[in-house]
């Protein structure tokens, strides 16, 4: 299951309290060294970095992860009801309300040896972080980052200057440990460590 913030709710995107703060700042490269920052704070909960690329067609959704190119059936499953976080106790202050958009779509991966010639590939470095590990070595609920890299400067792909947040969502599900309580104190830390 992908848990995404809502984007749409009427906060300033120039508020530091807002949770969408990391794209907003991704957006002006002057916000940059802030950026930065916010991931330097996250560096400490990373699990995995890996580099995929998105292919997009008439034909359908394709993903090529480690020379192995798969077409994405999207199947949902079920709709749930968005949740509302209110993190101040003053209702009135709408910057304080976040609102979890939750997406039970199931992405069944089949394996093929050809993508359509005409597409459109996006390449995607994705970053993931879990504040806790249990003792199977399974993690409880993800933050999952996407980053594009700088068309400027695609020498050192490592380099953390050279990437641009353009996504994020936490995941939780069977394959993250999953059980049926939702973990908000911890969507709430990581969206305290994204401010």
């Amino acid at each position: 299951m992908k848990i995404y913030v809502d984007q749409e709710k009427p906060s300033s995107p120039s508020s530091p309290s807002s949770p969408s703060s990391i794209l907003a700042l991704a957006k002006n490269s002057k916000n940059h060294n802030k950026v930065n920052k916010i991931l330097e704070r996250l560096e400490k909960y990373i699990i995995s970095k890996e580099s995929i690329v998105h292919v997009y067609s008439k034909e359908g959704i394709y993903q090529v992860n480690e020379n192995q190119i798969y077409k994405l059936y999207v199947k949902t499953e079920k709709i749930h009801e968005n949740i509302v976080l209110n993190k101040s106790d003053d209702d009135d202050d709408d910057d304080k309300i976040v609102t979890l958009v939750i997406d039970d779509s199931v992405i069944e991966k089949v394996l093929v040896h050809q993508i359509p010639y005409e597409h459109v590939n996006i390449p995607l470095i994705i970053h993931k972080y879990s504040l806790n590990k249990n003792k199977n070595n399974k993690v409880g609920l993800m933050l999952v980052i996407e980053f594009i890299e700088k068309k400027d400067n695609k020498d050192n792909k490592d380099n953390k200057d050279n990437l641009k947040p353009i996504n994020y969502y936490f995941e939780y599900g069977p394959e993250v440990g999953y059980n049926n309580n939702l973990p908000i104190e911890d969507i709430n830390v990581f969206l305290s460590l994204l401010n």
